[in-house]
């Protein structure tokens, strides 16, 4: 008997945990659990192994690929796993007055924080700045959970320098479709850590050459990397993606929950930078911006002093949403937001040189913030936008459908441009021209953007559905990726899985044979990835 809250009512009393922020697809579920713990996890998952039930691992809600969207069986809420069984120390987030169980082991230049699942990504960046350190990831959306972020490697503007989830992850505890659990470090933490994190499991794993070897009751289940060659760009979670330089504990992470539910996360922080400038330039054509955003992938390129932590580009109708909430925003036809991190003794030559590179590109107008409440405004502004969107697209009563497509930085001009023809076209037929078609912004440091479709009937979302396809060829055919940083969840196009049109069927299929050695019946977060 299980002693976790359960409820079977979903429809009637939980139906949020039927959807995420995609409305792409309707779930239906018999139960809804939420365990505290990761031996409630257990419990839960070894009961629908032997029932053979289904099981939807479900996280903040926040996602826009369906990933937590149950297809049927039962939902796992994590929502109530805030605390960790070796945490030592409870802290309050006066921001979500949430409570949470957690640990902090300090050392020189670096940290290493143990998080329950539950526990927000704002909640984490506060925690952060309230003990002196500084967790670099920024994905737009930071009431997200933790472990959805671990599950999808989400990333977001400051990817840019610091890199995706993943690079921050140095420890992990998941629990397996037949409720064994395993816990995994980075080679360099296996000393910093402390023993309990790595007690009370039941598998290991282990890394051979390109294979990844799972050792349980005296039996190796052996996972080949697949063949696929991988996109060539900075930012790619289309499948799996496994390099040379992955680790055990990367199998969990970016694959959407199709191998483990992940339960604890170690995450390191950073020093916080002693200065951080968030800079918000208004151009006159698309043509400055993109003069902006090379400027800023020349410094990164050539690792020459400053390079920026993050580089968005915004469209007109960005602009125009954050103009309704801030009129000192002009009516820009694009507008950067650029953050750049400078130490005290670098600080004034970092001015200068964006003062004076600026000027050189003509820029007329820009806003700059270097106060913690100035930075959070520019970033209120740059979050108010998919917020509006999804608002659009809650009142239109149909998904939201929008790319998540990087390029290598050479074809990002020609990708923004086919972007904005698209929106051009699909705008120009929609039933009522008064409605806001589309929008477009980007993590364009990475050569990543999302178009944004808002459709309004049936027929626009096949048309829109149409021109993503369009738009996804030429993105393969330049060697990018058709999922930069949300994951492919439960996305579909023409009927079949979109993972197939980045890696074709041979990809699909290597995929769905690695998730059948660790889960024969296919019962774990069904329809992600591989469409089964």
């Amino acid at each position: 008997m299980l002693s976790v809250k359960i409820e079977r009512d979903v429809v009637g009393k939980y139906p949020s945990y039927l959807n995420d922020e995609s409305g792409l697809v309707s779930g239906n579920a018999d139960k809804i659990f939420f365990p505290e713990n990761e031996n409630d996890v257990k419990d839960i998952m070894k009961k629908a192994q032997n029932g053979k039930i289904p099981v939807t691992i479900s996280g903040g809600g926040t996602g826009i690929s369906g990933g937590r969207v149950p297809l049927n069986g039962w939902i796992l809420a994590t929502d109530a796993m805030t605390k960790l069984d070796i945490g030592n120390m409870e802290w309050t987030d006066p921001e979500f007055n949430e409570t949470f169980q957690i640990s902090l082991i300090e050392f020189n230049n670096e940290a290493i924080l143990l998080a329950p699942v539950a526990m927000r990504l704002k909640s984490i960046q506060n925690f952060a700045r309230e003990n002196g350190w500084f967790y670099p990831p920024d994905p737009t959306e930071r009431s997200a959970f933790i472990g959805g972020n671990v599950s999808t490697n989400a990333s977001g503007a400051r990817s840019f320098k610091y890199g995706s989830t993943k690079k921050w992850v140095v420890g992990l505890r998941a629990v397996l479709p037949d409720g064994s659990s395993v816990s995994l470090c980075r080679w360099e933490y296996r000393d910093k850590l402390p023993e309990q994190f790595f007690q009370n499991t039941d598998v290991t794993i282990t890394k051979d050459g390109r294979k990844f070897i799972i050792h349980k009751l005296g039996k190796e289940i052996v996972l080949p990397f697949p063949t696929y060659e991988l996109p060539n760009v900075t930012k790619n979670v289309a499948g799996l993606v496994w390099t040379d330089d992955s680790e055990p504990l990367d199998i969990f992470i970016g694959s959407n929950g199709i191998f483990g539910a992940v339960t604890a996360v170690a995450l390191k922080l950073i020093r916080p930078p002693q200065n951080i400038l968030s800079i918000l330039i208004f151009c006159k054509n698309n043509i400055q911006a993109l003069e902006v955003i090379k400027l800023a992938q020349n410094q990164r390129r050539t690792q020459n002093f400053p390079i920026p932590m993050s580089v968005e580009y915004l469209d007109d109708r960005a602009v125009e949403i954050m103009h309704g909430k801030d009129h000192t925003i002009p009516n820009a036809k694009a507008a950067i937001i650029l953050e750049q991190d400078l130490t005290d003794d670098l600080l004034d030559n970092g001015i200068e040189f964006w003062v004076n590179s600026l000027d050189k590109l003509g820029i007329e107008s820009s806003s700059v913030a270097q106060t913690h409440k100035e930075i959070e405004h520019h970033k209120f502004l740059r979050h108010l936008i998919p917020e509006t969107i999804n608002l659009i697209v809650r009142k239109n009563g149909q998904p939201k459908l929008g790319t998540d497509y990087s390029v290598p930085d050479q074809y990002f001009p020609e990708l923004l441009e086919l972007a904005k023809t698209k929106g051009d076209e699909f705008e120009s037929q929609r039933s009522d021209q008064s409605r806001l078609g589309y929008a477009i912004w980007a993590h364009a440091g990475d050569s990543h953007l999302h178009l944004n479709f808002l459709p309004a009937t049936l027929e626009e979302v096949k048309r829109a559905k149409q021109m993503m396809v369009e738009i996804m060829s030429y993105v393969v055919s330049v060697g990018g990726s058709i999922a930069a940083e949300h994951g492919l969840g439960k996305k579909k196009f023409n009927g079949k899985p979109a993972i197939v049109f980045q890696y074709g069927e041979k990809g699909l299929q290597e995929i769905r044979n690695l998730k059948q050695k660790v889960d024969p019946t296919l019962l774990l977060n069904r329809g992600n990835i591989i469409g089964v």
